[in-house]
């Protein structure tokens, strides 16, 4: 039966990736809690709080959805809306054409 010994010294560069890779986990650990922190701020975090804090966030919101609600329009729906109502010409029956 043959077995086989380890090295007693690991090739250069082993340590090193083997410290980095501890490093970056403390790091990614940390990072971790300090966003599940933050999360837990911002959940129980008030409506008044949120607004106060988070200005330009509702202001950016609202322009992207005043934007999309304005596309979904489109050009006529938007000329249609400026016209007053009473303005329309309403035909006459005689005036077209199949009646």
């Amino acid at each position: 039966m043959a077995t086989t010994a380890l090295p007693q010294n690991p090739p250069s560069g082993v340590d090193d990736t083997m410290e980095k890779q501890v490093v970056a986990d403390v790091k990614f650990a940390a990072l971790s809690s300090d966003a599940k922190d933050a999360t837990d701020k911002e959940h129980a975090m008030t409506l008044r709080e949120g607004i106060r804090k988070y200005p330009k966030a509702i202001a950016w919101s609202l322009l992207l959805s005043l934007a999309v609600a304005m596309e979904g329009y489109g050009e006529h729906k938007l000329y249609s809306l400026q016209k007053p109502e009473a303005n329309r010409e309403i035909p006459y029956p005689s005036q077209t054409p199949y009646s």
